[in-house]
């Protein structure tokens, strides 16, 4: 399993701690960061410090079979970019998240990814991918079609040249394709 963050977004893990503690097999969370996170809740736990590196954070996701985006019900959470959720579901990996902000909008629960909102719902979606590789690989894929159908540089493409129609007044938002936006050859 795998968590990329920052250290100061540690406190998101503590209560996936519980749940963590109850998978068969002591369960390894690596913790793809500049640490661990430390506390009594995380005793017991088998946690591997990752160093973060933009080398190596495709690989480090893409040997893990399970990607997870806990998140606070917050203000602040509701604001994040769900860049880690994406880069799972990129990598093919099965996402686990909570319900919050974009990730509500990214996962459909059950089709391309799970969503927890608790303690208990996490503790069931992390037991349900341990126990079934066929569901990992079901939702992997999923999760990766998602992004090539939503998130992939053609369709970023083809966003930006409707924002920028937009912005320019034309009412179709530019109604081109991403390659008619291209600067011609010199």
């Amino acid at each position: 399993m795998a968590w990329v963050g920052l250290r100061y977004n540690f406190p998101f893990l503590e209560p996936l701690a519980g749940p963590l503690a109850r998978l068969p097999g002591g369960a390894e969370l690596r913790v793809i960061s500049s640490g661990l996170p430390q506390g009594p809740a995380f005793q017991g736990l088998n946690l591997v410090a990752r160093p973060w590196s933009e080398l190596s954070e495709a690989d480090e996701i893409g040997a893990c079979d399970v990607g997870i985006m806990p998140l606070p019900d917050s203000p602040w959470a509701e604001g994040k970019c769900a860049l880690k959720l994406l880069q799972y579901m990129a990598a093919g990996v099965p996402v686990v998240a909570s319900p919050v902000g974009v990730n509500a909008d990214i996962v459909s629960h059950g089709e391309n990814g799970l969503l927890a909102s608790s303690p208990a719902e996490w503790a069931a979606a992390l037991a349900d991918l341990a126990a079934d590789p066929a569901l990992r690989a079901r939702l992997g894929d999923a999760g990766r079609a998602t992004v090539e159908a939503g998130f992939s540089l053609p369709e970023g493409a083809q966003a930006l040249v409707k924002a920028y129609g937009f912005a320019a007044g034309r009412a179709d938002g530019g109604n081109t394709t991403a390659s008619d936006a291209s600067p011609p050859a010199p």
